[in-house]
C-alpha cells in the first residue's frame, strides 16, 4: 500500500480562505473554480486541499495566480482522508485563515470536527454539491447534520447552495444561515450563435457518468420518432461521460456520442441542436441543462427542484412529471418550429441574466465579507 501523497504539504506564509474538498467532480469544479478565480481577483489568499483517489492534480494556474494546492492521493481512501486532515489542521498554524470552505458532505463532516477540535473560530462555509446525504440518502444525512453542524456551530456557519432546487435549503435547523449563489457557464457558451442544423439534433447529457441517468435517455429516445413529419431525420446523442458497460446500451438505442471532455465539440452540438433531453434528474445543480439553455436549446426535462431552479414551464423551457407526458412534449416540438425557437430564445435570455461569470463574482465575493473584514482586523494588529 503506497503512502498518501500531499503536494504541496505547506505554504511559506498563511492563506486567507482555505477550501477542503474531496473529489473533483464536474459540480463540485463548476463552483469551486470561478469561485476561487473570482476571490483571488479580490485580493485572497487561499489554499486549496484536495482528498482525491486521483493522482493527477489540476494546474494551480486554473484557481488563480494567489491559489496554492495540495493534492492528497492514496489507494487506500482512509489513509488519504487522514493525510487530508492533517494537511488541514496544519494550515491552522501559526495564523489560522479568516474562513474555511468545506466542499461536499465527508469534507464537512470530517473537516468540521477536526477544526472544532483545533479549536479554530473562524468562519466555516459548506456547499453540498448535490451530495447524496442530502437527496437519495436524505434520511441519514440530516440526521449526519443534525449531528455534526451543533458541535462546529461555535463558528460563524453559512451553507452556500448551487441552485434553489439545491436539498440543502430544507437543511434541519439551518433555514436562516443558506445562501444562493448561480454556478456559472462559462462564457464559450454564451458566445456561440444558435442555428439548427438541417436535420433534427436531439441532445441529452449528464455531470457523472451513471447508469440511471444513460438508461433514462435511451428509454425516452427509443420511443421518439426517427424522422419528424415532413421526413426530416433525427439523431440522437449522448453528451455525458458513460459507464463502460453503458457503451453498448447506448449503441443498441442508436445514440451517438459526444466526448464530455471536449467542449469545442459539444458546443458546437448545442449550437445546431433542435431539442435538449433531461428525463431524470442528477446530483447536484444539473449544468449541462444550463449549458444548453445558454446556447439557446429548448429544453425538455423532468419536473424536479433542480430543474425547476432554471426552468420556468411554458416560458423558457417545458418540464413533466410522468415519461408520457414528456414524451409527447418533446415529439410536438420536433413538429413546431416557431415554438421549438421562441422557447430556445427564452432560455437563452434567462441564463445570460443569471449564469454569467459577472453575475456570479457579484454574488460570491460578498459572501466572505465577514472573513474580509477579519483580514483586514489580523492585518493590522503586529505579530
Amino acid at each position: 500500500m503506497s503512502a498518501p501523497h500531499a503536494q504541496p504539504a505547506h505554504v511559506a506564509s498563511s492563506p486567507d480562505i482555505v477550501h477542503f474538498v474531496g473529489e473533483l467532480t464536474p459540480v463540485v469544479l463548476s463552483y469551486l473554480q470561478p469561485a476561487a478565480q473570482a476571490l483571488d481577483r479580490a485580493g485572497f489568499q487561499q489554499h486549496i486541499v484536495v482528498v482525491s483517489a486521483s493522482p493527477t492534480p489540476l494546474p494551480v494556474s486554473d484557481f488563480g495566480s494567489r491559489t496554492q494546492l495540495s493534492w492528497v492521493t492514496s489507494p487506500s481512501r482512509f489513509n488519504r482522508w487522514v493525510s487530508g486532515l492533517s494537511t488541514l489542521t496544519g494550515l491552522l498554524k501559526p495564523l489560522p485563515p479568516a474562513g474555511v470552505h468545506l466542499h461536499g458532505f465527508i469534507p464537512f463532516c470530517l473537516g468540521g470536527m477536526s477544526l472544532r477540535r483545533e479549536g479554530y473560530t473562524g468562519h466555516i462555509y459548506y456547499s453540498p454539491h448535490g451530495s447524496r446525504a442530502h437527496g437519495k440518502l436524505g434520511l441519514l444525512g440530516s440526521l449526519a447534520y443534525s449531528l455534526v453542524s451543533p458541535w462546529i456551530g461555535g463558528n460563524s456557519f453559512l451553507v452556500i447552495a448551487d441552485s434553489a432546487g439545491d436539498p440543502a435549503n430544507k437543511l434541519p435547523g439551518h433555514s436562516d444561515v443558506v445562501e444562493i449563489v448561480g454556478t456559472p457557464i462559462s462564457e464559450a457558451y454564451f458566445e456561440t450563435e444558435h442555428i439548427e442544423a438541417p436535420e433534427a439534433i436531439v441532445v441529452g447529457g449528464s455531470s457523472e457518468a451513471t447508469a440511471a441517468d444513460v438508461n433514462a435517455f435511451c428509454q425516452m429516445t427509443v420511443m421518439m420518432p426517427r424522422t419528424t413529419q415532413n421526413g426530416t431525420r433525427v439523431r440522437y446523442f449522448w453528451t455525458g461521460p458513460v459507464l463502460p458497460e453503458q457503451e453498448a446500451v447506448l449503441k443498441a438505442a442508436e445514440i451517438e456520442r459526444v466526448a464530455p471532455s471536449d467542449q469545442t465539440a459539444r458546443i458546437e452540438l448545442l449550437s445546431m441542436a433542435w431539442l435538449f433531453l433531461a428525463p431524470i434528474s442528477g446530483r447536484g445543480y444539473p449544468l449541462p441543462l444550463a449549458q444548453a439553455m445558454a446556447c439557446g436549446v429548448p429544453c425538455v426535462a423532468v419536473d424536479a427542484p433542480e430543474h425547476r431552479a432554471l426552468i420556468r414551464h411554458g416560458a423558457d423551457g417545458l418540464l413533466f412529471q410522468a415519461a408520457k407526458q414528456g414524451l409527447a412534449q418533446a415529439t410536438e416540438l420536433l413538429e413546431t418550429t416557431d415554438r421549438r425557437q421562441a422557447l430556445g430564445r427564452m432560455a437563452a435570455v434567462r441564463i445570460q441574466s443569471t449564469r454569467t461569470r459577472s453575475a456570479f463574482e457579484t454574488q460570491v465575493v460578498p459572501l466572505y465579507k465577514d472573513s474580509a473584514s477579519d483580514l483586514k482586523a489580523r492585518a493590522a494588529t503586529p505579530s
